[in-house]
């Protein structure tokens, strides 16, 4: 449930960049967020990968076989390598091939739109693992 709470509070930390640019307004010099909307993102990002990563961690040397958790560590940041990588894709659709030319609103809708996508996903997974964590609770064959 942790580890679902975490997807949760990381997906909310997008939602909150969406709901601070969708309440942006073209004026006469270009938008600008207020701090408190990327304090408030990070703040709950940070909170998600603290649920997240201690609870990964410990479920991966509690429930690997003893002689591969060494292995089994190593591919858990492999994952995390993977996901960064992942991450720098869906950052790059936010800048697709002529954006240099685009509105600055323009700009800010393809962003709402790319985090928007981004928090459903991570919240709706956060769900899904919530939704399966006592399935997965008793194939950890009694792993706290």
């Amino acid at each position: 449930m942790k580890f679902s709470f975490g997807n949760v509070l990381a997906g909310f930390g997008f939602a909150i960049l969406v709901l601070g640019g969708s309440n942006l307004t073209a004026t006469a010099s270009a938008p600008k967020l207020g701090l408190v909307w990327l304090f408030l993102t990070y703040l709950l990002h940070t909170l998600g990968e603290l649920c997240l990563s201690p609870v990964g961690l410990s479920a991966i040397t509690k429930l690997a076989p003893e002689k591969a958790v060494g292995t089994v560590m190593g591919s858990w940041f492999l994952t995390i390598s993977f996901a960064h990588t992942l991450a720098g894709k869906i950052a790059g659709m936010t800048t697709p091939s002529g954006f240099e030319t685009w509105e600055t609103m323009q700009k800010l809708a393809r962003y709402t739109a790319v985090y928007g996508w981004a928090a459903l996903a991570v919240i709706g997974l956060g769900v899904l693992l919530g939704a399966l964590s006592p399935v997965l609770q008793r194939l950890g064959h009694g792993v706290d």
